[in-house]
Parts: C-alpha cells; sequence; structure tokens
C-alpha cells in the first residue's frame, strides 16, 4: 500500500505570515522551465528572488532543495517557497534541510504546473547573500529503499550474467550448453515484456524466475511461442533481481534477448490516450484503477486510414485474462464488472498487424455502496457465514479510529470444509488496504494488529480465494479484535518481538525432533504457535510479534529455539529482535538487540539459543549464536511451501538441495493425484506423501518404464495438513539434478 502525503500551506515563520511573505515576493520574473536537475543562482539585495516552473504528474514524489553553496563559502540563509500555477501557496520551508539550507518534498493531488521561489529568510528585508544550488528531483515512488535493493544481484545458487533492462543482448548457444542465466534488476510494480529471438537453427525458451526462500520460482507467464520467438510477460510483486532463464531445446545459433518495461500508460476516464502501433509494435499495454463491483468499459477507435483490427483484453496483475473483446471495424469495446480493488491491465493487438493510430477511453460506473447487503460489525465479536457462488463475498462494515490496531481472522467451521478463505480490509470507499489469504501454512486468513490510518468507517470483505471467480465453498467464522494480542500462557512459552517489515520467524525444535512454526503450527504433545506476524510478507502488523506456548508441562528433553530472518520484504537490513524465553512464568532466558548492541540479524541468518526440561525445572543451555543455514537446511528446516488444490509450483534440485518440502491441507477421502515432472536437465525425481507427522504415507519413483516422473494418487484418510517431499533417486547421493513442476489436483468421482 502506497501513503500519499498531502502538504498543506504553512503558516508564518518567526512572526512573517506566509500571506505576507508571498505578497513581497511577487515581481514580474518570469518562471524559468526546469527540469529534475540541478542548476545555480545568486541571491543579494539586487536579486532577491529566483522563479522557476515545472510540471509534476499526481501521486509522483517531488524533493526540491536550496543550498548555499559551500565551495564559495556562500553565507545565504535559504528559503523555498512552492505555488501552484495561480500562484495559491502550497508549501514553504526555511532551516529543515540543515545548515540554513531549505527543503520542501510534497506530493501533488493533481497534475500541473508548480512554481518555484528561491531567495534568502526575510526575502526582501532579510540581510543574506550569497551564492546557491537548486536541485529538483521527482520520482514515482520512494525509492530509498529499491536503490539499495538494485545495487547489486543476489548470491543466486547459479551463475549469471547482469543486463540493465531495456538493453537488448545477443549471444549464442552452443550443443554443450543447456541453461543460460541473465540477472534483471526491476521495481515493484513494472510490467515486463521479454522477447527472446533465435536463429533458424536454434530452437529456445526463456523464463523468468524469482529467489523465494531460496528457491528459484517461475514468475512468468509465455504469451507467444515460435520457433524462432518467445515473449514472456510479469508483473514484477517485489523491488529486487530476478533470473531470465533461457533453456536450449535444440540446435545450436545465436539469440537475441531484450526484457523491457512496457507502457505504464495511466488510462484516464476525463481524457482518451492515444497510442501508435508501429511495423516494430503490434501489442500496446495500458493500466486502470478500478474499485470493486465497478463496471468499467474500455472504448478503442482507430484513426482514420490505420489498417488495424483490434483485439481489447483485460487481465489482472497476475495476468489471468478477464475479458476479451475484438473487432472487424473501427471500434472495439471490453467490458468489466470490477472483481476486486486493484489495478488492471489491458492489453491491445493488432491482429492485422498494421500500422496507424488508436485512441482508448475509461467510461466507469461507480459501484452503488447503498445496494451492497452489508452486516454491521463491532470489535471483540465474531460472526458466522457461508460463501458460495451465489454468495462469494460478505461485506461488513465497522467504525474505527487512527492508530487503533485491528485483527480480523476468518477460518472454516465444521469438518471437511473445502472453504479457502480470503480477507480483505478496505476504506470507507472499498479501496483496499490490506488482504491475505494463508496464514502461515494453513487455509486460515488473518490480518492482524494492522494499525487504522484515520477515524472513520471500514468495510471487511470476507470471501474466498478468487473471490467471485472462486471455486470453494463452505461456512465460515470471522473474529474481529481491536489492540494488542493478548498473548496466551503457558508452562513454557517463547515470545519474539521486532522492528520494521521484515519477515522474522520463531522456531521451536521440541525433544522429539518436531519443529513448531509457521509451517506447523501445532505438534501433539502440545506445544502450539498462537500468532506470528509479517510471514512472507503478506500479514503485516504494526508490532511484529511471534508466541510459541505449551498450555501442560512439555515432555523432559532438549529444546532449540531459532529466530530466523528468512525474508526481508523490500528492505534487506539488519534487523533488532527480542526474544524471550519463560518457564512456568518466570524469565529463564532473554536475548535483546538493545541490551547487546551486536545482536543483529540480516537476512537468511538465524540466532539459535536452547534450553533443557528436566523435573527440577528448565534450564539454558545455549546462550544463543547467530549461523547462516545452509540451502539444505533452509529448504528441511524453515518451513514447507504452500500448495493448495489445482497449483502448479516450480522447483528444482542440485547438488545442494537434494529435497524440498511442501504442503496442502485436504479433508477426509480427498482423493488426491500428486504429479512431479522434470522441465530441465536430466533430474530423476522421486515424491512422497506423509502426514502431518512426516509418516509415509506413499510414495513413487518413475511412473513407467519409460517415464521417469512421478506421481501418486492416494485418498486422504482425515482432515488436516500433509506434507510432500521432492526428491531425487539416490536422494543425497544421487546425481540428477534440474527443475521441475509439481502439481496437486483433487479428482472429482461422478458422485461428487
Amino acid at each position: 500500500m502506497r501513503l500519499r502525503l498531502r502538504i498543506a500551506s504553512i503558516c508564518g515563520l518567526l512572526g512573517v505570515s506566509l500571506l505576507a511573505m508571498v505578497a513581497l515576493a511577487q515581481d514580474d520574473n518570469t518562471p524559468i522551465a526546469l527540469e529534475p536537475s540541478t542548476v545555480s543562482g545568486i541571491i543579494d539585495n539586487d536579486n532577491v528572488t529566483d522563479r522557476y516552473s515545472f510540471t509534476a504528474t499526481a501521486g509522483q514524489t517531488v524533493t526540491i532543495r536550496m543550498e548555499a553553496d559551500s565551495t564559495v563559502n556562500s553565507a545565504l540563509d535559504a528559503q523555498l517557497f512552492l505555488f501552484d500555477a495561480n500562484d495559491q501557496p502550497l508549501s514553504e520551508d526555511d532551516d529543515s534541510a540543515g545548515n540554513r539550507n531549505a527543503e520542501i518534498v510534497f506530493t501533488p493531488e493533481t497534475s500541473g504546473t508548480f512554481i518555484i521561489e528561491a531567495t534568502r529568510f526575510r526575502q526582501n528585508v532579510g540581510t543574506t547573500s550569497g551564492a546557491y544550488t537548486l536541485t529538483l528531483v521527482i520520482t514515482d515512488v520512494d525509492t530509498t529503499i529499491d536503490d539499495a535493493v538494485l545495487n547489486q544481484p543476489p548470491p543466486f545458487t547459479v551463475e549469471f550474467t547482469e543486463m540493465a533492462v531495456g538493453g537488448s543482448r545477443i549471444n549464442s548457444l552452443a550443443e554443450t550448453d543447456s541453461l543460460e542465466y541473465i540477472a534483471v534488476g526491476v521495481r515493484q510494480g513494472d510490467f515486463l515484456r521479454i522477447e527472446l529471438n533465435t536463429d533458424d537453427t536454434l530452437d529456445a525458451s526463456i523464463r523468468l524466475l524469482a529467489r523465494i526462500n531460496q528457491t528459484l520460482s517461475v514468475v512468468s507467464q509465455t504469451v507467444e511461442s515460435t520457433p524462432t520467438n518467445d515473449v514472456i510477460f510479469a508483473t514484477i510483486a517485489q523491488t529486487g533481481w530476478y533470473l531470465i532463464e533461457i533453456e536450449r531445446e535444440s540446435g545450436a545459433g545465436n539469440y537475441t534477448l531484450r526484457p523491457n518495461v512496457v507502457s505504464d500508460t495511466l488510462l484516464s476516464a476525463e481524457t482518451p490516450t492515444e497510442a501508435d502501433f508501429t511495423r516494430d509494435t503490434d501489442t500496446l499495454f495500458f493500466v486502470f484503477n478500478a474499485t470493486i463491483n465497478e463496471r468499467v468499459d474500455v472504448n478503442l477507435s482507430v484513426n482514420d486510414n490505420a489498417n488495424i483490427q483490434p483485439q481489447l483484453t483485460i487481465l489482472d496483475l497476475s495476468q489471468t485474462q478477464l475479458e476479451q473483446r475484438s473487432s472487424r471495424g473501427s471500434q472495439a469495446r471490453v467490458s468489466l464488472t470490477a472483481p476486486r480493488s486493484a489495478p488492471y491491465i489491458v492489453r491491445v493487438d493488432s491482429l492485422s498487424n498494421g500500422t496507424g493510430t488508436v485512441q482508448l477511453q475509461l467510461r466507469r460506473i461507480p459501484a452503488d455502496i447503498t445496494k451492497l447487503t452489508i452486516r454491521p460489525a463491532e470489535y471483540n465479536e465474531d460472526y458466522l457465514g457461508f460463501i458460495s457462488d451465489d454468495n462469494p463475498i460478505d461485506y461488513y462494515r465497522f467504525s474505527g479510529s487512527a492508530g487503533e490496531l485491528v485483527t480480523v481472522q476468518m477460518a472454516t467451521v465444521g469438518a471437511s470444509n473445502p472453504l479457502d478463505p480470503y480477507v480483505i480490509l478496505a476504506d470507507a470507499e472499498l479501496d483496499e488496504l490490506i488482504f491475505n489469504d494463508n496464514v502461515s501454512a494453513s487455509r486460515t486468513a488473518r490480518i492482524a494488529q494492522f494499525s487504522l490510518p484515520a477515524d472513520g468507517d471500514y468495510f471487511i470483505l470476507a470471501t474466498r480465494a478468487g473471490l467471485s471467480r472462486g471455486m470453494t465453498a463452505g461456512a465460515y467464522e470471522m473474529e474481529i479484535t481491536v489492540g494488542e494480542i493478548k498473548l496466551e500462557a503457558g508452562d513454557l512459552t517463547a515470545t519474539l518481538t521486532w522492528e520494521g517489515s521484515a519477515d522474522l520467524n520463531l522456531f521451536v525444535r521440541t525433544e522429539s525432533n518436531f519443529i513448531i512454526s509457521w509451517a506447523n503450527p501445532a505438534e501433539p504433545d502440545g506445544g502450539q504457535l498462537q500468532i506470528d506476524s509479517n510471514t512472507g510478507c503478506e500479514t503485516p502488523t504494526a508490532q511484529p510479534i511471534e508466541h510459541i506456548y505449551w498450555n501442560e508441562l512439555p515432555a523432559q528433553g532438549d529444546y532449540t529455539v531459532w529466530v530466523w530472518y528468512q525474508n526481508d520484504c523490500g528492505s534487506a537490513q539488519p534487523t533488532d529482535f527480542t526474544l524471550t524465553l519463560a518457564y512456568q512464568d518466570e524469565n529463564i532466558f532473554t536475548a535483546s538487540s538493545s541490551t547487546q548492541a551486536d545482536l543483529t540479524l540480516n537476512p537468511d541468518e538465524r540466532f539459535e539459543a536452547g534450553i533443557r526440561v528436566t523435573n527440577a525445572g528448565a534450564s539454558v543451555v545455549n546462550r544463543g549464536t547467530v549461523s547462516t543455514p545452509s540451502e539444505q537446511q533452509t529448504a528441511s528446516q524453515g518451513g514447507d511451501t504452500l500448495i493448495v488444490y489445482g497449483d502448479t509450483i516450480a522447483g528444482s534440485i542440485s547438488d545442494t538441495v537434494f529435497a524440498r518440502f511442501y504442503q496442502f491441507e485436504g479433508n477426509e477421502g480427498d482423493t488426491v493425484t500428486i504429479t512431479v515432472e522434470r522441465q530441465t536437465g536430466d533430474l530423476d525425481p522421486i515424491v512422497v506423501l506423509r502426514d502431518a507427522f512426516d509418516t509415509n504415507l506413499a510414495i513413487n519413483d518413475d511412473i513407467s518404464t519409460d517415464n521417469r516422473n512421478s506421481q501418486i494418487t492416494y485418498t486422504l484418510p482425515a482432515d488436516g495438513r500433509y506434507v510432500i517431499s521432492v526428491t531425487r533417486f539416490g536422494v543425497r547421493d544421487g546425481t540428477t539434478t534440474g527443475s521441475f513442476n509439481l502439481t496437486v489436483q483433487q479428482t472429482i468421482t461422478e458422485s461428487e
């Protein structure tokens, strides 16, 4: 969620009002047009004010800095004023940049021209003089964190070549080559188009991979593929480095790779947008924002003398096609009732490969909130409902105050309930603030301790994964609470707190070698996870906290406790934390960055402590060390990847990671088919199905004598969590490597 800063006019400094200063500053100076750059000038008694003009778009961040020129020992006490095109005051500053320099940072609510007045403190009645530099910076987003992330690629597990987006790479693949990787740095929200062209002697394909928990996962979708041309698209969910994988299918020869951020033109309902098809451009992309249930029409007209047969397609940010229309005439229109409040992509194709200009106009009919069936809601209450195809969303409305910490949890009710809950918190206009699908490794949806941004009404949308287009149905219970979550007491407790948006996770490995964590929230002997924050960067909270507790005395033995920095969530900075262990209400161990200056964690590091439980009580056996787990430790101990029915997930097996683990929730009587298909390399996969306590239920090596892929079909014996292990023939001692696709399907019988 991006917050916009609205700057109101600031009243006077040292008793001089802004309006009085404005009156003094008005003169006949014509503003000098200024692009983002640094310029120089001199302020003295003969030249009290310099005026500059610039243009900015609504939502951009504008930073204006005026500094006394230190290279000539300037004594100027700089002061800045900012006005709109009608000379109405917007902001001013004297000393906020330090050393008597001035700085204004603001975000325009509307696009237009703005005027800067660079002057000195008290302008005409001031006494300081000297040279200055004026710097104008305009950015679409706050890139401070992004720039740090994009400074250099991370240590991917494969060799790669770095490349800039917007350029092209010409290279060749020999018959001895199988895979090549290219690293590109891109920003959150970028819509990336990657094209691979090969000569007639080489057949190759491309994919875009993201590094998620040290695993390379596919995040792209192929939309065009011919023997000599592959085009893929991807919407970038998080700023960072991604790998373009080029795989040689057959032959050898040259290729040209072109990754580009495609058009980010925002369609407007106020003014039409024009764009050109050329011989080199037969697809155009645009973006618009819509609110849930809003009716949106995209109208396209072809200008005279243009040989274009248009096709309009609306996609969501995952490139799922929602609507499509084509026309043989000069007009085309596609309509959509927005399934949720979000940005959408409009793709325009020229089916005739013609050239010319097209014009797009957005028409929108806002949703009438008064026609929705809305249930009033209050804090600290529980609500029951039922989600189905006829009723995919229940709307709740409550009143809240700025700064209140709100927790919303939606869980299934009853046995053999297939519902996959999904919860959205929205403002009074139904614009989304935050959402959650699966908390930890369960189907339960939870928004934890979200800080409300303002006083007023808020909506909770209790729905299902996929919303109106989803497939699951069932009863649910929703709980709404306010304030800090009250932690459960217990005979043994472990509590982790930290600051910021990073994803730190708490793990306890019990005396029986069972690991309690976000991925395994409960163990047979009574230990359970109460709350987890920021897991997978999907459940952010104002006060991150994780808590594991035992209601009764835990079994005797050694317990290992980890604090694991598993995801940086866009800010790869060292993170302070506090870990507290208590036994029968007595604090037996605390590790805290507030008292140990060197106790911080970097991404992928974990802190490890240990205690021993005996008849006499509990004692500390390891006061804590920081280490970086191996890739296989991360895959085996760091939590299983969640997969649901119908999903396909990409993974890879190598000599450093010879086994990967996934989990899903199923119901008694579900017949599931689990398939592992090799995608690259010489991988000979093996798939194993286990229950929640790691008891093997089924195993398969080869589907048949001539097919080394693996597949299991199995009827689940009970409701609950199941684990899938994907490894290779020979496991640790095996020699085959490569990537694979894992698919889990529920087999529906005719009686169902």
